[in-house]
């Protein structure tokens, strides 16, 4: 993918991690009949809510040990206290593991690990043996000030998805996923 491939791309899951972010912190979802046409659940009658089968939240009432109050062929019938707790649990994790998998694929991203090597990029020839170079071969007119921009304006885009996800780890586990390591470590 190119920088500008990349940029196009992080801009798009920006946008979709604010998105998401908002669903997960500012919706009561026993209350939001947007939360229940998203994610596909009913609400019934006095605090009772449906999760047909194939729905996000079915598949997440079984894979996070979520007890429903009743169990019929085509879904679950749970609680609004279970719908709550098991909506922002079952979002924070979905989020945090996206924004981890967009954080492992940046930091292996060869668009962002371009280092020049400075003597074919001043000379137009390496000292190397042809192949031994582990720095990139980029003639001077490729680093512009647009090309300047766009790697600032990537990695500008990458702190602000990561600060969403800063709001959903503590400390020490946000620690262990930081591209350079810390001064106190």
């Amino acid at each position: 993918m190119t920088l500008q491939e990349l940029a196009k791309s992080l801009r798009i899951f920006q946008t979709y991690v604010r998105a998401m972010f908002a669903i997960t912190i500012q919706t009561d979802p026993r209350s939001s009949y947007v939360a229940s046409r998203l994610f596909g659940f009913e609400i019934r009658k006095r605090n009772r809510f449906f999760l047909p089968k194939g729905t996000f939240f079915y598949a997440a009432t079984e894979e996070h040990g979520f007890n429903p109050s009743r169990r019929m062929d085509d879904g679950f019938l749970i609680n609004g206290e279970t719908l709550g707790v098991m909506y922002r649990r079952t979002l924070e994790a979905h989020l945090k593991n996206l924004l981890l998998q967009e954080n492992e694929s940046c930091l292996h991203c060869p668009a962002l690990d371009v280092n020049p090597c400075i003597n074919f990029l001043m000379q137009g020839d390496c000292k190397k043996p042809k192949g031994s170079c582990t720095w990139a071969h980029l003639r001077l007119s490729n680093f512009d000030a647009s090309w300047y921009n766009l790697r600032i304006q990537v990695h500008l885009i990458q702190i602000s998805i990561l600060k969403t996800l800063a709001s959903l780890m503590d400390y020490q586990e946000l620690n262990k996923h930081r591209r350079y390591p810390s001064f106190s470590s």
